[in-house]
């Protein structure tokens, strides 16, 4: 089976097309980060999740505390992915359709321990491999050596199981490959390494990445 392909911080329509268009399985949006450059105001984020055709997921990415979350609710997005490092885990309760997010901060054995314990109200965890926001209006952060950022993504998926794990946090065309057949993650999720500038997807990287992630596994000897 191939792995799935989220494309998240999208602001317009026609990346949206060419997204689905492209095979992606699932869209994600930002909501809550009025800094970054990749978020949506309400009616923005209203107008983009109305076009989405059956079958295809649409996420919110938003932090924990967001107070608009409920409305936001109420448009019937599929997922949230929750973002809630240094809050209390109560909150996340609410939503039963929620995909939790870690990061590589502090020792390994404890974000897997972190993993563990958000999977127990949650979806499926995402692993973000960078080391601060990627939606902030600030550059990407820095990111951990990749192979040490796969051996703990790989604990995390133990520690987890069955639930699915998700890996992101830069990832382009050309290092997708290796954590697909390295950690065999049931999705993976990429923004700025599809992008020509902040929120504005470039559509042959969409395109070449979701054919590099979809035929990954396939090479694997």
């Amino acid at each position: 089976m191939s792995v799935r392909v989220k494309i998240c911080g999208l602001t317009r329509r026609s990346d949206v097309e060419y997204a689905i268009k492209s095979g992606a399985d699932a869209l994600g949006f930002i909501f809550g980060y009025p800094s970054s450059p990749r978020n949506l105001e309400l009616a923005k984020l209203r107008d983009l999740l109305a076009i989405i055709p059956p079958f295809v997921s649409t996420v919110v990415v938003s932090p924990t505390s967001n107070t608009q979350l409920q409305k936001v609710a109420k448009m019937k997005p599929i997922f949230f992915q929750l973002y809630s490092e240094g809050e209390s885990n109560a909150r996340n309760k609410e939503f039963t359709n929620a995909i939790q997010t870690v990061r590589p901060l502090g020792e390994s054995n404890a974000i897997v321990q972190r993993s563990a314990s958000l999977s127990k109200s949650s979806k499926g965890i995402l692993f973000d491999m960078s080391m601060t926001s990627r939606y902030s209006s600030k550059k990407d952060g820095r990111h951990l050596n990749l192979k040490q950022n796969l051996i703990i993504a790989k604990k995390i998926k133990t520690a987890i199981d069955p639930l699915p794990l998700i890996i992101g946090g830069g990832l382009t065309e050309d290092n997708v490959a290796e954590v697909i057949r390295d950690v065999r993650p049931y999705a993976v999720d990429v923004s700025s390494g599809v992008e020509r500038s902040p929120g504005i997807k470039d559509e042959k990287k969409v395109a070449r990445f979701i054919q590099t992630a979809k035929s990954a596994i396939g090479r694997v000897k």
